[in-house]
């Protein structure tokens, strides 16, 4: 999967969506990671309420693989967690974004099914 977004010059800002199954992400973490041979640091940050947003220091130009996660309790009686997005949007990311100076919008729709 493949998204452009933004336009301008220098650092960019990323803010955006994120849905699982159609309804908003409650809490979760953002990565953007520079492509292999690309240059740039990774990024990141918090999703809340389906929202998220990465500052004026955020990426510089350039394609990133885009990792999203997020926990929630397995109902144990010991306190545990699962991670439960799926690993193609992570670990295994299939989400490519090409990030433009500037400001850029990029949302995302994450699914349970295969």
């Amino acid at each position: 999967m493949f998204v452009g977004c933004g336009s301008d010059d220098g650092r960019a800002t990323v803010r955006g969506s994120v849905t699982f199954d159609g309804v908003p992400l409650d809490a979760g973490v953002i990565a953007l990671v520079p492509e292999p041979g690309s240059s740039g640091l990774a990024v990141g940050g918090v999703i809340e309420s389906g929202s998220y947003s990465i500052a004026s220091d955020g990426p510089l130009p350039g394609k990133y693989m885009v990792q999203i996660t997020a926990s929630r309790k397995t109902g144990q009686m010991v306190e545990q967690t699962e991670q439960y997005i799926p690993a193609k949007y992570n670990k295994n990311t299939e989400l490519i974004v090409e990030i433009e100076s500037g400001s850029n919008r990029c949302d995302f729709e994450l699914s349970s099914a295969g």
